[in-house]
């Protein structure tokens, strides 16, 4: 019924008034009808100032026409610039990667394999240019500060001082730890080492191999740390010497020595090179968390000074540190770091773990060279 009237109001009002007005348009007289003619339409089109009049209205209104559909048609979006990180590995976060970009259409990210003297000099270039490319660095070099800048992050004000810099500037949203590999066919029981201290044990004599520790290394990096720690000392290094330790030239060597059962022990692992290994159906065991200290290697994140895509960055910096980028990272058995971040492999979460009071990353780093030849001159070099 409502329908139906308001169809009738149009009509009434609308409808039958324009249809009146074009039947008198075709009369003498309007209102009068009693002959048919278009006297009407010769006089007003032999009228020139009338035809203007008409010509000017169809010009403004398909100039005004033209001009309506140019705003009403939507400006294309402008196109976000790319996050790139220099980092060395950035592919192994693939995944997490992806997770952001889902999360954040229209955000991309790359990574470029970049570091040391042509990172220097890219930087370099970029700063003096001032066409910047690179957004960030990833587990940067400390001595790079002059080139990254301090960050506040709201999701990452509970992360654990051993994943953050005191200067703002380096976040770790993902760690590795460091335990002791053992052949889990060869070893079990209360024979696992659970701590650094076992493995001076003399039933160990012979069976222990390990990575290099004389040239900056996976494995020199643990020792540096362990020793800074005072979770060992120069008596702990001459006592591990006397036990006849095999030293390949490098960790996934010796890794792969104790998955064949050539050797029962491997002196220390990373969690990145002991859950590829295990998934693969290696027969081995990671002895993790260590009674006497433990050790975690933090993967840092620093925003470039000047970077590209700086908003876009800082998004991404802070995302790290959400629950759903934690858990991105545990799903890809990268540690994450966060209090009541997921546990990775059935190991112990991170935040239940106490860890070595090691000296900071820039005094780390200081350490290379002096104790990579104190190794050298305990150990010797590696056997192959």
């Amino acid at each position: 019924m409502g329908t139906a009237m308001i169809a009738l109001q149009a009509l009434l009002a609308l409808v039958l008034p324009l249809v009146q007005l074009y039947i008198g348009s075709f009369q003498s007289f309007f209102g009068l009808y009693d002959n048919w003619t278009l006297d009407n339409y010769r006089k007003v089109l032999d009228d020139p100032d009338t035809i203007d009049a008409i010509i000017t209205t169809f010009g403004l209104a398909l100039v005004g026409g033209f001009v309506t559909m140019l705003l009403c048609v939507p400006a294309p979006a402008h196109p976000r610039l790319k996050i790139v990180a220099y980092m060395q590995g950035w592919e192994q976060y693939q995944k997490v990667w992806d997770a952001f970009e889902k999360r954040f259409p229209g955000i991309t990210t790359k990574g470029l394999a970049v570091n040391g003297p042509e990172l220097t000099t890219k930087l370099s270039a970029e700063r003096s240019s001032g066409k910047h490319v690179g957004s960030l660095l990833g587990g940067p070099d400390f001595q790079r500060k002059e080139v990254l800048k301090p960050l506040d992050l709201p999701t990452a004000k509970t992360l654990g001082a051993a994943y953050r810099e005191d200067s703002r500037i380096f976040y770790a949203p993902t760690t590795t730890v460091w335990g002791i590999e053992y052949n889990s066919d060869k070893v079990a029981g209360a024979d696992v080492p659970r701590k650094w201290a076992d493995l001076l044990d003399p039933k160990w004599k012979g069976r222990i191999v390990a990575g290099d520790p004389t040239t900056p290394s996976a494995t020199s990096g643990t020792l540096i740390r362990l020793y800074g720690g005072h979770a060992i000392d120069d008596a702990w290094l001459d006592r591990l010497k006397a036990q006849d330790v095999t030293f390949k030239s490098s960790l996934e060597i010796a890794d792969q020595s104790v998955a064949r059962g050539e050797f029962d022990v491997l002196l220390t692992t990373l969690s990145d090179f002991f859950f590829p290994s295990k998934a693969k159906g290696a027969p081995i065991g990671f002895a993790f968390p260590l009674e006497d200290g433990n050790v975690s290697t933090p993967t840092y994140f620093a925003a470039l000074k000047d970077g590209a895509a700086p908003a876009d960055t800082e998004l991404l910096m802070n995302w790290l540190f959400t629950a759903e980028a934690q858990q991105a990272f545990a799903q890809i058995d990268a540690l994450p770091t966060m209090p009541g971040a997921p546990a990775v492999q059935g190991l112990v979460p991170l935040d239940q773990v106490k860890l070595l009071d090691i000296p900071g990353p820039e005094e780390i780093t200081s350490l290379w060279d002096p104790m990579t030849t104190k190794f050298k001159d305990v150990f010797g070099s590696p056997k192959g």
